[in-house]
């Protein structure tokens, strides 16, 4: 997933939730909450592309650095998030964005804000996660094998094949951590404890999405649904919003919409009220 390395963008301080993507802009900042796996620098490319003249900030999972353990509600999360928005914005109007899991943190943020009287104009869920409600049946370890088999898989689908590594022990971990270094999919440095603190940033982000329900909300979404996607949204359509939203469909695949300049256009009209050539 090339759209999703960690290593070729920006990434902030250590342990700091706001990773700045875009520095300058006219107008008010963007706050674009992260996905399952916790990261946000692979999200510059789409926002540089949709040319919005607003800084943009990532907001990037507490727990990736080992400097704190992850939070496992989105409530708790969102809480964590707006006080890192208020560092550099302290009143509203305020532009909210999520992709997958991250669209129902920014959801959530945005229902914080509204309970207290303030302002949000725009909340923009980026390819909508689709919950998998089997995992409520699993543990944290079963979870946390499941996460290490699907990095595996990564690099299967990367062209390098590791075979039957066991990645149970500390010696398959290291070489799964080799060979994610080498794909970019970690950083030059990283070891075996870093791998860890991202597996547990992902089963607590799992944790938090199955046991999430959406709170009513009186701002109009944007949600912005893939083609390869639109049928996951149908058959979860009952439970999947609570507020009123205009769904936008753009031409791209889940994994990599960040490189997707349909969904570039989308985004800046939706914010700026006007169209803009592809």
């Amino acid at each position: 997933m090339a759209s999703q390395n960690p290593a070729a963008h920006p990434s902030g301080d250590r342990g700091a939730p706001l990773v700045p993507l875009i520095g300058e802009g006219g107008r008010e900042p963007v706050f674009c909450v992260h996905p399952i796996n916790g990261e946000v620098g692979f999200m510059l490319d789409l926002f540089d592309m949709a040319d919005l003249d607003r800084p943009v900030y990532g907001l990037r999972a507490p727990g990736m650095d080992g400097e704190c353990a992850p939070l496992r509600t989105f409530s708790g999360l969102a809480a964590h998030y707006l006080r890192a928005a208020r560092s550099v914005q302290p009143e509203g109007p305020y532009y909210l964005a999520g992709y997958c899991l991250g669209g129902d943190i920014a959801y959530e943020m945005a229902a914080q804000l509204r309970a207290r009287g303030e302002d949000v104009a725009f909340v923009g869920i980026l390819d909508p996660a689709v919950r998998d409600h089997s995992a409520r049946d699993h543990d944290d370890d079963a979870l946390r094998r499941y996460r290490l088999d699907d990095l595996l898989d990564v690099c299967r689908e990367s062209g390098r094949d590791p075979g039957g590594l066991d990645v149970s022990t500390d010696a398959g971990k290291e070489e799964l951590v080799r060979i994610l270094r080498e794909l970019g999919r970690m950083r030059p440095g990283d070891g075996v404890p870093e791998l860890d603190w991202r597996v547990e940033v992902w089963v607590a982000n799992m944790r938090a999405m199955l046991a999430y329900t959406k709170p009513g909300l009186d701002v109009t979404i944007d949600v912005f649904v893939s083609d390869a996607d639109l049928l996951h949204v149908a058959l979860e359509s009952e439970d999947r919003f609570a507020a009123p939203a205009r769904v936008h469909n753009f031409s791209g695949d889940h994994d990599f919409l960040f490189e997707s300049r349909h969904l570039a256009s989308l985004l800046h009209e939706a914010m700026d009220g006007r169209s803009w050539a592809i």
